[in-house]
C-alpha cells in the first residue's frame, strides 16, 4: 500500500513548477509560523489534488495542515 507522503512526493517529482507554488509560498510567508492551515476537503478529485499539492509543494507547512471533511450533499 502506498502512503500519502509517497503520493505527494511522486506528484512533486512529476508536476514540475506550477504557478500555485509561488502563490502559496507568498501567502504562507505572511502567516505566523505557529498558524494552522485548515483545508476543507470533500474527498473529490479536486480536493484531494489540493491536499497533495500542499503536502508536496509546501512540506514545511505539513505539520500545520489540518483537513476538515466537507460533504456537499450533492450525491
Amino acid at each position: 500500500m502506498i502512503s500519502w507522503s509517497e503520493i505527494a512526493g511522486q506528484f512533486a517529482r512529476d508536476s514540475g513548477d506550477l504557478p500555485f507554488d509561488e502563490q502559496a509560498r507568498e501567502y504562507l510567508k505572511g502567516l505566523p509560523e505557529t498558524s494552522s492551515l485548515l483545508v476543507a476537503c470533500s474527498g473529490g478529485s479536486d480536493s484531494v489534488l489540493l491536499v497533495l499539492m500542499l503536502l508536496a509543494r509546501l512540506p514545511t507547512a505539513a505539520d500545520r495542515l489540518h483537513l476538515c471533511h466537507f460533504n456537499h450533499g450533492i450525491r
